[in-house]
């Protein structure tokens, strides 16, 4: 009688430890699921980001200064806005840099 008192109170405690096991383990595997999710949210926002500067370079390329409608800062600011997709627009810095002589003059015509 004694050993089945023994065997039920090793089961009892196994299960308690494969509990503490479990709730180890889940929270190890959550940990690392989350890291994922939040590395590849940074990954689609450096190429989202890397394409919004692209295409806003592609623009100010076109409409440069011997264009008819040359390119302010707040076009390509704008542009930029416009392909950032899924970017919080609020929170980008876009800094406009022009070669000398190259910078559009305000109300001019070609």
């Amino acid at each position: 009688m004694s050993s089945d008192l023994v065997k039920r109170r090793r089961r009892e405690s196994q299960k308690g430890s494969a509990m503490v096991e479990f709730s180890l383990v889940f929270l190890l595997v959550f940990t690392v699921i989350y890291a994922l999710m939040e590395f590849s949210r940074f990954v689609y926002c450096y190429n989202v980001l890397a394409g919004a500067t692209r295409e806003a370079s592609r623009y100010a390329m076109v409409h440069g200064s011997k264009s008819g409608a040359p390119a302010t800062a707040s076009d390509i600011q704008a542009q930029v806005e416009r392909w950032g997709i899924g970017l919080n627009a609020s929170a980008l810095t876009v800094t406009t840099t022009w070669p000398n002589g190259n910078a559009p003059k305000n109300g001019a015509t070609c």
